[in-house]
């Protein structure tokens, strides 16, 4: 059984700068963040003759990690600056490395021609009050796109938490078969569309 917890500080982050230096943003030791789990493996060898020999294994393993801080001038105020990720994107505080963001979903369009319905929508803002359609008198519908870091929410982590492993080898006069079945969860995929 090993357990860990380690924590790191003045870890590379990206800050703004002026335009006039001839880049947007630049490389600063301004991040910090924990990773702590715990690492569980069990290995026997249960059978042993002359011609035969049976080992198996088994490993579990847990891991957290959270961003604990971040240069003020590097949290993101756009949508487009969260979306990029690790490690060009920038980090918010207090959710995990490669974390992964929606948009919230709001129904779909309707009251416009027939191309224009069943488009699907997401709210403009944490309020949930204001989508980006927009019915205009001409019977059509505008989209726009959110801009608002409050549009979106955090969904998960793009990194598992938690993995196992089975091993199971077998050997007969010489000759050797091995399997290995691993699993991964705790973590969210998504589709890029």
């Amino acid at each position: 059984i090993d357990w860990y917890y380690k924590k790191s500080t003045d870890l590379l982050a990206n800050k703004t700068v002026d335009i006039t230096n001839g880049f947007s943003t630049a490389k600063v030791n301004s991040g910090g963040m924990y990773n702590k789990g715990v690492e569980i493996a069990l290995n026997a060898d249960w059978l042993k003759t002359k011609e035969w020999f049976f080992t198996s294994g088994i490993t579990f393993s847990y891991n957290k990690n959270k961003i604990t801080q971040v240069n003020p001038y590097n949290i993101p105020n756009n949508i487009g600056q969260t979306f990029a990720g690790p490690p060009n994107g920038y980090l918010p505080i207090d959710v995990p490395y490669n974390a992964i963001y929606a948009y919230q979903y709001a129904g779909l369009s309707s009251g416009g021609t027939n191309a224009q319905n069943g488009i699907p929508l997401v709210y403009m803002d944490a309020s949930k009050k204001t989508v980006e359609a927009v019915n205009n008198a001409n019977g059509t519908v505008t989209l726009t796109q959110p801009t608002d870091i409050n549009a979106i929410k955090y969904m998960g982590s793009a990194i598992p938490v938690w993995n196992a492993s089975f091993q199971q080898g077998i050997s007969y006069k010489g000759f050797d078969l091995n399997l290995l079945f691993i699993m991964y969860g705790g973590y969210k995929i998504r589709k890029d569309v």
